[in-house]
């Protein structure tokens, strides 16, 4: 009896989770915001720390996936584009001298970031990032190589629509 109570509670559980949306995973987590996103255009998108660690992740200093009509930088997203059944990397980097700064983000912390895609089609973002056990972060993006500490976020797919004319 005592085994089918346990059993009934851990389904519960489960049920309860997968119906609040909670997620098992928790990490970063990334939301494209808004209804509609347009080539050349603007859009938000914001990184949310689920987990109760603190999280780092690069900023690019550079690149034609930042909303140059700012300042302000953007994570060094790997953007992914929808051909046929597969993900393709779209290049955006900086080239040759690739300029990156490290950005921690506390738990339950939400950071929104504007930037801007040029080509309709289907998309994905995804960012490597990492826990941060020392205060000392600024050597994170030098790190980048050390895979087994990195973990990704993903955003859901996303359609970019042409520019109006």
């Amino acid at each position: 009896m005592r085994r089918f109570l346990r059993s009934a509670a851990a389904i519960c559980v489960l049920v309860l989770v997968v119906s609040t949306g909670i997620s098992a995973n928790d990490g970063l987590s990334m939301e494209i915001v808004g209804d509609q996103v347009v080539a050349t255009k603007a859009f938000v998108v914001r990184i949310r720390n689920n987990g109760s660690k603190r999280q780092t992740f690069c900023l690019s200093l550079c690149g034609a996936i930042i909303d140059m009509d700012t300042t302000r930088s953007a994570p060094a997203f790997a953007v992914q584009m929808r051909v046929g059944k597969k993900w393709n990397d779209r290049p955006w980097g900086c080239g040759a001298g690739n300029q990156f700064a490290s950005r921690v983000i506390q738990a339950g912390e939400i950071q929104d970031f504007r930037i801007k895609l040029a080509e309709p089609g289907t998309y994905r973002l995804r960012l490597a990032y990492k826990d941060v056990s020392a205060d000392l972060v600024s050597s994170h993006c030098e790190a980048i190589e050390d895979t087994k500490s990195l973990k990704h976020a993903t955003s859901e797919e996303f359609e970019v629509m042409a520019k109006p004319q």
